[in-house]
């Protein structure tokens, strides 16, 4: 299947190196340091320098020690680097037999073959094996030649975090490097793709690293590999700016992808981008996520089929006007909430959630949103996923899902619903190898607990909670919010006005000041817990009955008689109040009984609560056996007649 690892004649660099055949170089020549001087200088940029990614045949061997690469330590008896290196190949076959295997190729035109024999993880850290394919490009940080039992020559890869694969070509992630070093270098703006320099050029929307003069350009870029490389942004940026002449500590992909954020005011991005947080995973992922389309996304497009593609469409369709969902990931509601709770989270560390408003939508639009919500969260896991991307598990509060079994095959996912007989509504999720988590339940208190025992057995992973809050829930609400959560849990609260579920009052300055937040505050900045419970439980008084009888009337567009109601249902309350002896104009037919209203009401002395549905009503809407009994125990006359089938 493969043939041996060879080093011929290398291709030379573009400064000259090699000046001889490398064939013809003996070990007493590499000992004895009589070999081209240039080996350790070079004046390319980027992947094109030698010194810096060096050729399969300069790389030190692991059984010798090489003065290029090693020094000794303050000891005297210990060697260690004494510069960084990256050893950058375009994988050319991938196999398994036991173990993964690769077939690669250099740039100097040399077949080397890596062998990964993880001894810390069962996979690389940063990712999947299924990104070892032709056409990928890996990079292994500290490599070493390695001569095999069979006397092959090759790369034996033992760690899983300085291994990183690109899912480009080697031209492609070149090309990527020189853009950014380019815009990085220029003191004044330069297009990554024609070079025109310019005092203000267009930046990238997701990386803020390249600039381009036009949309042409940005387009070609984009064509180019910045598609799939602009969410490794970070990674490429720290590799380009990395001083590899100066060793001071081992680095791997994961000190190489942190973050320097700055402000999201100061970029015009609403995700952070300065200060640690520990969110950063979201983060990345966010970033990975924010320029895939809904529709066409190879992860979103069966989602959507199975939410039920015909209503998604015809929801579509009267919503936006059309039915092409091309929707970016940046602009639906969710990843918008969830960066604001990353830019919070980085502004303030004490932080722990992020209230975002679904209020004042009609039912049409409320159930688009809905489910592209359920599209949405969904996905999540399947992304972070499909990136390597580690540190997250998740636990979310979501209503009318259908696309469990779809969406994780039993193959690599292990739906834990099938063994623990959860209702049809919840499922638990964990992928056989990355070991991501995900949990869904149409229940608050439910995602609650599944966060809280989530933070405990992840102590080194980020639980996001996103839960519903709705105004006919605020007990519920209420319970969540005094519960005590590990410091590893954020929540995304998104706060919403269904239909026929009531609306929320508004937060006046008086609230807030009382709970020890100000307006500012409820308009985009980190709430407090005063404030938040201000803004979830306050609500408005509403009528049940009231919205359904209006709900129908706009279903049945009669609004000619009766104030909107059409003819049949105002004759057929006023026969429904003819029959309990109340005038049609509302007023009682007889006197009044006097009823006594208990102080435990917690009512005005002209109002009763039925106990069933839980509205304020008139003394008239009870009979006068529901008014004798216990307050806790009252039944209008409605709840009455709808308990006995009449």
């Amino acid at each position: 299947m493969f043939a041996a690892s060879s080093s011929p004649d290398l291709k030379q660099c573009a400064c000259g190196y090699p000046e001889t055949s490398r064939s013809t170089e003996t070990l007493w020549s590499l000992m004895s340091g009589t070999v081209d001087q240039r080996r350790m200088q070079c004046g390319q940029k980027g992947l094109k320098n030698h010194v810096n990614f060096p050729s399969f045949a300069d790389l030190p061997d692991e059984n010798d020690i090489d003065l290029d690469y090693y020094s000794e330590d303050d000891t005297g008896y210990c060697f260690r680097p004494c510069r960084h290196w990256c050893y950058v190949a375009e994988i050319v076959e991938a196999w398994k037999d036991v173990r993964y295997r690769i077939h690669t190729k250099t740039r100097f035109e040399e077949s080397v073959l890596i062998n990964f024999h993880l001894d810390d993880a069962i996979r690389p850290t940063f990712f999947e094996w299924d990104r070892l394919r032709s056409g990928h490009t890996i990079c292994i940080l500290y490599a070493n030649a390695r001569t095999f039992m069979d006397g092959n020559r090759g790369i034996r890869q033992e760690y899983s975090r300085n291994a990183m694969v690109f899912p480009v070509v080697l031209d492609a992630l070149t090309r990527e490097i020189d853009a950014i070093q380019y815009s990085l270098a220029r003191e004044l703006s330069g297009c990554a793709v024609c070079g025109t320099e310019q005092p203000t050029l267009s930046r990238c929307a997701r990386c803020h690293l390249v600039r381009y003069c036009s949309k042409e350009c940005q387009t070609i870029h984009w064509r180019q590999g910045h598609n799939k490389l602009c969410a490794h942004s970070q990674m490429l940026k720290s590799l380009a700016t990395l001083d590899f002449s100066k060793f001071d500590g081992f680095q791997d992909w994961g000190t190489l992808s942190t973050v320097s954020w700055t402000s999201a005011s100061a970029s015009g991005s609403t995700l952070p981008r300065e200060g640690p947080s520990a969110l950063h995973p979201v983060l990345q992922l966010l970033q990975a996520i924010g320029g895939k389309l809904v529709g066409s996304d190879e992860i979103t497009s069966p989602i959507v089929t199975t939410e039920g593609v015909h209503t998604f469409r015809q929801l579509l369709r009267d919503f936006a006007g059309n039915d092409d969902l091309s929707t970016p990931v940046d602009q639906t509601f969710i990843h918008r909430g969830l960066a604001q709770l990353c830019m919070h989270c980085a502004t303030d560390s004490a932080v722990r959630s992020h209230v975002a408003d679904l209020v004042g939508l009609d039912h049409i639009e409320h159930s688009f949103q809905n489910s592209l919500i359920n599209v949405i969260v969904l996905a999540l896991p399947k992304w972070q996923q499909s990136l390597g991307i580690r540190g997250i598990a998740w636990a979310i509060e979501a209503h009318n899902v259908m696309g469990f079994e779809t969406c994780f095959d039993k193959a690599t996912w292990n739906r834990l619903d099938d063994q623990s007989g959860i209702v049809s509504d919840s499922c638990l999720v964990r992928h056989t190898q990355s070991g991501v988590t995900a949990f869904w339940a149409d229940s608050t208190t439910v995602v609650s607990e599944i966060a809280r025992e989530l933070a405990f057995k992840h102590a080194d992973r980020c639980i996001v909670r996103i839960l519903r809050a709705t105004p006919n829930r605020t007990d519920e609400v209420g319970r969540v919010l005094a519960q005590s959560m590990p410091p590893n849990v954020f929540t995304l609260w998104i706060r919403e006005e269904p239909p026929l579920c009531g609306k929320f009052a508004v937060v006046t300055d008086e609230k807030l000041s009382a709970s020890g937040a100000s307006s500012s505050e409820s308009q985009g900045q980190p709430l407090d817990d005063g404030a938040l419970r201000a803004k979830l439980l306050n609500c408005r008084d509403y009528n049940p009955i009231e919205q359904y009888m209006s709900m129908l009337n706009v279903m049945t567009g009669d609004t000619s008689n009766s104030g909107g109601k059409s003819t049949s249902q105002t004759q057929h309350r006023e026969t429904h109040r003819s029959r309990r002896g109340v005038k049609t104009d509302g007023a009682r037919a007889g006197p009044m009984p006097t009823v006594q209203i208990q102080p435990d009401d917690s009512l005005s002395s002209t109002h009763v609560r039925c106990h069933a549905c839980r509205r304020k009503l008139c003394a008239g809407d009870f009979s006068k056996t529901q008014l004798r009994k216990p307050p806790h125990s009252r039944k209008c006359r409605v709840c009455t007649d709808a308990r006995m089938g009449r």
